[in-house]
Parts: structure tokens; sequence; C-alpha cells
């Protein structure tokens, strides 16, 4: 899946966690525009503040070549991303 390999390539671990331990799955929620770009970004459910922030500047990041279509025509979509965090190794 070419978003899930986006994720893996531009996700980085934050240094500061690495002691703690700390990973689990984050939930972005944004909307898809008519042109493919991402807006109204926002975590949905965290982990922790550092780590739901890389998430999210992630998720900003992406950018879908498909807009959603409805009826021939291009519409927004809302969108509910989880973001699979786990432990460098």
């Amino acid at each position: 899946d070419s978003l899930t390999n986006f994720i893996n390539v531009n996700f980085r671990y934050p240094k500061s966690l690495l002691e703690d331990n700390i990973y689990g799955k984050v939930f972005v929620s944004f909307v898809i525009e008519n042109d493919g770009t991402t807006s109204t970004h926002k975590v949905i459910r965290g982990v922790h503040p550092i780590l739901d922030k890389e998430a999210l500047r992630v998720a900003k990041l992406i950018k879908f070549e498909t807009p959603g279509m409805q009826s021939g025509k291009k519409v927004r979509v809302s969108y509910c991303l989880p973001i699979t965090v786990t432990l460098p190794e």
C-alpha cells in the first residue's frame, strides 16, 4: 500500500521517547480536498503528545493522486487514518 509506505518513509520516531518505550496507534482525521490535498487535520485518539505531533506532521504531508468522486464530480471526503507506531530497531 503506497499510503503505508509513505508513512513509513516519512515518520521519524522522536528520540526523546526512546527511553520510555512509548508506542501505539495514533488516529488522525483530515479532509481530502477536491485537488487531493488534505486539510483540517486533528488527532482523534493519541498515544503521547510528542508522538501525536509527529503523526500529525506526517499526515499533513499526504497528497492523494485521486480525490473523492461522487456522481462523476470531485468531492471533499473526510478520512480517519490510523498510524501504527512501533519502537525503532
